[in-house]
C-alpha cells in the first residue's frame, strides 16, 4: 500500500474538502472525545473500539491497515539529517 499516493489522489481534492468542511463541527467533537491538552493522538486501540461502537463493518486487520495508512509519515531528524534538505 502507498498511503501517500492514496492521500494525494483520493483525499486531497475539492470534493473531500467540501465534505470535511460541512462536517467539521461533529468531526472535531469526535476527535475531542479521545484527546486533551496532554494527549493529541488517537491510539489504535481507541480507533478499533470506536469503529466497532459505531458499527463500521471492517475486520480488525482492515481497521489496522486503515489506521496505519491514516498516519502521517514521520521523518527521523536525528538519524536521517540528509532527509531534511
Amino acid at each position: 500500500m502507498n498511503g501517500d499516493n492514496f492521500r494525494r489522489f483520493h483525499c486531497y481534492n475539492v470534493k473531500v474538502n467540501e465534505i470535511l468542511k460541512k462536517n467539521e463541527t461533529p468531526l472535531k467533537k469526535v476527535y475531542a472525545t479521545f484527546t486533551h491538552s496532554k494527549k493529541k493522538y488517537i491510539t489504535y486501540a481507541e480507533c478499533k473500539e470506536f469503529v466497532k461502537k459505531v458499527g463500521v463493518n471492517v475486520s480488525d486487520m482492515q481497521c489496522g491497515t486503515i489506521y496505519a495508512e491514516s498516519m502521517c509519515t514521520l521523518i527521523d531528524t536525528i538519524r536521517g539529517r540528509e532527509l531534511l534538505n
